[in-house]
């Protein structure tokens, strides 16, 4: 009896379990890339988003580190001094190098940068990384909250990258493209190779703006039309088609002159990243930090306008991970940054990862005190983040802004939102967001930047969010007003309702008149806890992984290397596959180079191949071996300036360990260079206090030194 009663409550448990469980309509569980319903909705694929498109994890660099306390850069780690030249003058050593990670070692690094100086940090070289010991561990302090207009960190370049290919690229799209597609057929592929860059791009036309019914909110050349960035796998060049690494999102019409145009590749700016450390700013002494007083001078307001702790700007493949604003102690309030924390602008595959916005001193109009941003950016994750106390703690922006994921974060305490915020962004999804006194809109937004915001969104998700309370004053957790369709699937906890208006030929704020209507699409709304699969992004990606290994995808390696001269220092090579794999490199002849990962080391004079190849993993084939010629040239010393011995004073000479120079009065040694007679640098020196020369371990023999004063080159032979 007790045995068959224990049968009978475990059969009626697991029926109950799968009825709660449930699916969207939309994503069955043999889904695939195009399913519709009848009506037409559809979610888009989001697996493309995040660092190598997700396939690949963040990397740990451990080549080439350098301990920024060390010598040469000897960095105060107190917090006593500025440090800011310091830190700089590293990261662009270690980025001419080729690569490598500037570390700073737990402690305090005062810096003070400032919009009288215009001096961020600035990370501009590929394969450089800024790390510290950790979050609590590693402080960067901004010493200035005169920051208008400036990012206290940035990586990547001011112009050039995949957003700003040369006018004298783009070649015109040849049909409209109206559904999500991978194939572009253009006038001509004679400008286009094999692992180009490439920006696709239409204009806001009258044709546009009829279609949509935006005659009041928007006209001809406000900004762009709907734009992505892509690289290119393929190329048929008897159909005039290219094929792109991902599909499109928003349709491309001819009437709004659709077009592909080439990213210089020598401007685009590839795995970087900061990780690992805590960053805060002083707080404004000033007053007055009202909505709309950032343009006037004088105000705090003013002061603090549209800075930023640390801007992606026109990057591929970046990241940051285990970053947090922090109070600093000389702040009377708390307060962690004077505005804008995080902004990814221009850029594709950027994943930022655990990390935490909070706290802006400044939470009014005109772009501040936002904790997380994407704006005019393609396929990149934020994942595992927190934003607390923002004016907007997550924010999407622009026509180029499609493809992202905001996943497994929370949100709590914002001043208005965490939106879809200007100019008609596509296809990005919210995915398993929790929100305590939060609000998600995907709204028509009246308000103006310039011109109207108009229609913030069209195909956008919004998936299994779950909601603790809601902002004060409301009393849904989410307001989905998209252009055409837009999706909310499954919500959960004590704040889960949903507005879902369509409001068609509404007057809005300025006599506005908006057309939102079908009425977006709603599913779930309370049940979210039961939904399958949990998440849309993680599933989406393991389908497309899983479809990728049983048919393998081809990749191409693209590759260049430097001209180079006997006694260069060692660099690093930076070959790219379309597939985002690691490439391993080799040497033809170690008397002229050698290969130790990606760094090579000159051996001497002369040529040698460098061979780059990339063996391939389950979703993707072997790549064809790429040869590139390293030429290796003779050290001169054309053009440098000789001063005659009896201007200075060297000594001993003969000498086994060191040398003491004297310089001419009001002269000052800023480094100096032993070169032996093939024109080999066996060592360098750099910020020297004192006007002696360590030789310990250099051999017999006899040598150039080269020494670089305040005024002029000196070589003297030895």
């Amino acid at each position: 009896m007790r045995i068959r009663y224990l049968l009978v409550y475990i059969i009626v448990f697991q029926t109950f379990g799968q009825v709660f469980a449930w699916r969207s309509s939309l994503y069955p569980d043999t889904w695939t890339p195009g399913y519709k319903n009848a009506s037409g909705q559809f979610l888009h694929d989001f697996s493309y988003a995040g660092y190598h498109r997700g396939e690949t994890a963040l990397p740990v660099i451990t080549q080439n580190i350098v301990d920024i306390t060390k010598a040469p850069y000897s960095a105060d780690n107190t917090g006593q001094t500025d440090v800011r030249d310091k830190i700089q003058t590293a990261l662009d050593d270690i980025g001419k190098a080729g690569g490598g990670v500037l570390y700073l070692p737990q402690g305090t690094y005062r810096i003070n940068v400032s919009a009288a100086k215009a001096n961020g940090i600035s990370i501009k070289y590929p394969y450089t990384v800024l790390r510290g010991a950790g979050i609590n561990k590693t402080y960067i302090y901004n010493d200035n909250a005169d920051i208008r207009d400036i990012e206290i960190i940035s990586i990547g370049n001011s112009s050039g990258g995949i957003y700003y290919p040369t006018s004298s690229t783009y070649t015109k799209i040849t049909k409209d493209l109206l559904s999500p597609t991978d194939t572009i057929p253009v006038v001509s592929v004679s400008n286009f190779s094999v692992g180009d860059w490439v920006k696709i791009t239409s204009d806001l036309t009258q044709g546009f703006i009829d279609e949509h019914k935006a005659n009041a909110v928007w006209q001809p050349g406000d900004f762009s039309g709907p734009t992505i960035y892509r690289y290119i796998k393929g190329i048929d060049a008897a159909k005039n088609q290219l094929i792109i690494d991902a599909p499109t999102r928003y349709f491309f019409k001819l009437r709004d002159t659709a077009m592909v145009g080439r990213a210089v590749r020598s401007t685009l700016i590839t795995e970087c990243g900061v990780e690992n450390f805590s960053i805060g700013c002083r707080q404004s002494n000033l007053t007055t930090f009202g909505d709309n007083a950032y343009d006037s001078i004088g105000t705090a307001a003013y002061q603090v306008h549209a800075s930023y702790v640390i801007q992606f700007k026109n990057v591929v493949n970046c990241w940051a991970k285990n970053i947090s604003t922090y109070r600093p102690a000389q702040n009377v309030s708390d307060i962690h940054s004077v505005s804008n924390a995080f902004i990814i602008l221009n850029s594709r595959f950027v994943t930022i990862d655990s990390c935490t916005a909070q706290k802006p001193q400044y939470k009014g109009g005109g772009g501040n005190g936002y904790g997380f941003c994407i704006e005019q950016s393609n396929d990149c994750l934020i994942k595992d983040c927190y934003g607390n106390y923002n004016r907007h703690n997550f924010d999407f922006k622009g026509p180029a802004t499609n493809g992202n994921v905001l996943w497994r974060c929370k949100s709590e305490n914002v001043r208005w939102s965490t939106d879809f915020h200007m100019w008609f962004s596509q296809a990005n999804l919210i995915d398993n967001l929790t929100m305590n006194k939060d609000l998600i809109e995907a709204f028509y937004r009246p308000y103006k930047d310039g011109m109207n915001h108009g229609y913030t969104s069209t195909e956008c998700v919004i998936w299994n969010t779950i909601g603790q309370s809601y902002l004060a004053g409301q009393t849904v957790l989410i307001k989905s007003q998209q252009y055409g369709n837009g999706y909310v699937i499954g919500t959960s906890g004590a704040a889960n309702k949903v507005l879902t208006p369509g409001n068609t030929n509404v007057a809005g704020w300025g006599n506005d008149v908006f057309d939102c209507n079908p009425v977006d699409f709603s599913e779930g709304i309370g049940t979210g806890a039961t939904l399958l699969p949990v998440s849309l992004y993680a599933d989406q990606l393991s389908k497309r992984l899983a479809r990728q290994a049983a048919k393998p995808l081809s990749q191409t390696i693209y590759f260049e290397v430097p001209i180079k001269t006997y006694g260069n220092e060692p660099f690093f090579l930076t070959a790219y596959s379309t597939s985002g794999l690691a490439i391993t490199y080799t040497s033809s002849n170690a008397a002229v180079a050698t290969v130790s990962g990606n760094k090579i080391t000159l051996t001497g004079v002369g040529s040698t191949t460098i061979t780059a190849s990339q063996g391939g993993n389950t979703n993707y084939l072997a790549a064809a071996n790429v040869n590139k010629t390293l030429t290796v040239n003779k050290n001169t010393l054309n053009g440098l300036s000789v001063l005659a011995t009896d201007n200075l004073i060297i000594f001993p000479n003969p000498t086994t360990n060191y040398l003491n120079v004297q310089l001419p009065e009001n002269e000052k040694m800023l480094s100096c260079q032993i070169i032996d007679m093939q024109g080999k640098i066996i060592r360098s020196f750099f910020e020297i206090t004192k006007n002696n020369i360590d030789l310990t371990g250099i051999r017999a023999g006899v040598y150039l030194i080269q020494i670089n004063s305040k005024y002029k080159q000196i070589v003297i032979k030895k």
